[in-house]
Order: C-alpha cells, then structure tokens, then sequence
C-alpha cells in the first residue's frame, strides 16, 4: 500500500483528551507559524478541523 493511502487513526484513538481540542486550537490561532501561514484560518475553523480529526 502507498504510504498516501495509508488510514489515519483519528485522534481520539491516540490518546488526545477531547477537553485538549479547544486549548490547542487557542494556542495554534495565536502562533507565529499561524500568522505567517498564507491561509487565514479562525480559532473556530482550527477547532472544527481539530475535531473532525478526533473524530
């Protein structure tokens, strides 16, 4: 199999706290690698994506 087609196990299943989801999408919003990124993304939009990979 092609390491691109390779299934992710979502986040939950590697031991990531639902209650973490929110504090690090805070503190990803607040970064400077963030702020440099060509694409703007909200808190909100980085914890929608944080979920859907817990999920």
């Amino acid at each position: 199999m092609e390491p691109s087609r390779w299934p992710l196990a979502p986040c939950r299943d590697l031991g990531v706290a639902r209650d973490a989801l929110e504090p690090a999408a805070l503190a990803a919003s607040t970064s400077s690698s963030m702020k440099a990124n060509p694409v703007s993304l909200s808190g909100e939009q980085l914890l929608e994506m944080l979920e859907a990979a817990w999920e």
